[in-house]
């Protein structure tokens, strides 16, 4: 996991097409999101290697709990995320501020996640926090690679062991040279 915190001024999408992730693609490793704010409109575009990132889910805290204290707040009520939309081909998707003082975004695509929390100020919007998660994809091939390095040697089910020669030894095992005899 990856938390960078701080105030740092979002800057707006390049609008450039190029080759986009999709969900059939690559998961998201080196995740970068930009957010810009124009007549009350919030554009966000999120990248991966700096390439637009397709079909990322992004939801927003519902406008009423946002800008509201902790005091403020039924202690029984929870935010509510509410879903604006998917990033599109150049990996942006835009929607409306509200009557907000503060921003807080949640991303979400295949095994990444993130979170971003910015503060409204003089018609710009200003990172305060921003937190990506990165989960690990199992093997796609079946590859048991981790397995190989484990001593698994008299494991009879191991299928890195082609033969089956160093397991313990059953009778008429059809993987064993020793027990293959003619009868």
């Amino acid at each position: 996991m990856i938390v960078t915190t701080g105030i740092v001024a979002a800057a707006g999408a390049g609008g450039q097409q190029v080759a986009t992730q999709t969900e059939d693609s690559r998961p998201v490793t080196n995740a970068d999101t930009d957010a810009s704010l124009e007549d009350g409109t919030v554009t966000l575009s999120v990248t991966d290697e700096s390439e637009p990132v397709e079909q990322v889910t992004v939801s927003v805290e519902s406008e009423s709990e946002s800008g509201k204290s902790g005091s403020d707040q039924d202690e029984s009520s929870e935010s509510q995320d509410r879903q604006v939309g998917q990033t599109d081909a150049n990996g942006t998707v835009t929607f409306p501020l509200g009557n907000r003082s503060s921003l807080e975004v949640e991303l979400s695509f295949q095994q990444f996640s993130g979170e971003l929390e910015y503060d409204v100020t003089d018609n710009s919007l200003i990172l305060l926090e921003e937190e990506y998660d990165y989960a690990e994809e199992p093997p796609e091939d079946g590859d048991d690679s981790e397995d190989d390095r484990e001593n698994d040697a008299d494991d009879p089910d191991d299928p890195d062991d082609p033969d089956d020669s160093d397991d313990p030894d059953t009778v008429d095992d059809p993987d064993d040279p020793d027990d293959q005899r003619d009868h």
